[in-house]
């Protein structure tokens, strides 16, 4: 299904193409309902999963896409796929894609997956796309931040990156995926938050920042900055 030498070259293809620039990752999070998104229209945004959902809005259409679980795309993969942008996801994930979205996922010219390499130390945060992308089981981290640094972006802003469940799952009311609250903020402490840890590392050794942009949550890792202020 997956032409390997094509899709080295188009993931080869974006390597630096952004040295330099600035970008916003936008989450999923309650949060987005009290962030000034139109603030951001004029630039590079970097969206997940069903951010989608708000994309009409927020007046904001995205330049790149991850997508980390195929089996709850079902909803609106019909609008995902007519997005003409670099559309990440993980190689594993196309073997666990319903067949009637499957059937239209792999005709996309744009959809660039990756491998899974783990990620456990500084080693594990992949600076080489086409090797493999490290894995904790957040978008953000997984796809998203680590695509943004194969590609050069020097500046990282996030929205929507709440990290808190014990209210509203996302911005659109959707539930959250695991009714045990304390299941999940237990894997935050224990892979995600130090996954963060491991990726903001990464961006310093390399003179680059993120900055969190997130109205409240408890992503408390990186500088925070309000939006109203970077813009």
């Amino acid at each position: 299904m997956i032409n390997v030498d094509e899709n080295y070259n188009k993931i080869k293809a974006l390597e630096n193409k952004h040295r330099g620039e600035r970008i916003f990752v936008v989450g999923t999070g309650p949060s987005l309902n009290q962030t000034p998104m139109h603030l951001i229209k004029n630039d590079i945004v970097f969206g997940v999963n069903s951010f989608l959902k708000g994309c009409k809005e927020f007046g904001i259409i995205p330049n790149y896409y991850a997508l980390s679980d195929f089996r709850a795309f079902r909803s609106y993969y019909a609008d995902v796929i007519k997005l003409e942008i670099p559309l990440f996801s993980f190689e594993d994930m196309l073997t666990d894609c319903p067949n009637d979205v499957l059937n239209n996922v792999i005709i996309l010219k744009n959809l660039l997956p990756i491998k899974v390499i783990g990620m456990k130390t500084i080693g594990d945060f992949s600076k080489d796309l086409t090797v493999g992308s490290g894995g904790t089981g957040t978008v953000v981290i997984d796809i998203a931040l680590q695509a943004i640094y194969y590609m050069g972006f020097e500046e990282v802003y996030l929205l929507g990156c709440d990290c808190d469940y014990t209210r509203e799952h996302h911005f659109h009311g959707e539930p959250m995926w695991d009714p045990n609250i304390q299941k999940v903020m237990d894997r935050f402490t224990d892979m995600v938050f130090p996954a963060y840890e491991i990726t903001k590392q990464a961006f310093e050794e390399d003179n680059r920042k993120i900055i969190n942009c997130t109205v409240g949550g408890k992503l408390e890792i990186f500088e925070r900055a309000r939006l109203e202020d970077i813009i």
